[in-house]
């Protein structure tokens, strides 16, 4: 296994992610970027727009990706939120999605 430090994360190209990866390099840590543009300081890049559908997922490039690496930690910085799918008259249903929604970047 290497002894490189490897990160995973989304939104690097722009915004707070960019700043992000910027931050991660200084820090000696190598980049696995998923996402729609590059940022530069990615050492590998997959495409992946984050608002298709499931199946269409990178899953089989990434798992490749990861072969032997140590992945040190996992970043989501694409700013995408969901869709809110619930009625906005629902305030029980609105509570559970952003309870989830907490829960999730607790991650």
């Amino acid at each position: 296994m290497s002894t490189e430090k490897w990160i995973i994360g989304t939104g690097f190209s722009r915004g707070i992610g960019f700043e992000l990866a910027k931050v991660i390099k200084d820090n000696n840590y190598k980049i696995i970027h998923l996402g729609r543009g590059q940022c530069g300081f990615e050492d590998v890049f997959i495409w992946w727009d984050l608002l298709n559908p499931i199946k269409e997922t990178p899953i089989l490039e990434l798992s490749k990706s990861l072969y032997g690496k140590s992945i040190a930690g996992f970043i989501y910085g694409a700013g995408v939120m969901p869709v809110l799918g619930v009625s906005e008259s629902n305030r029980a249903e609105k509570h559970l999605f952003w309870q989830s929604q907490a829960e999730a970047m607790r991650v």
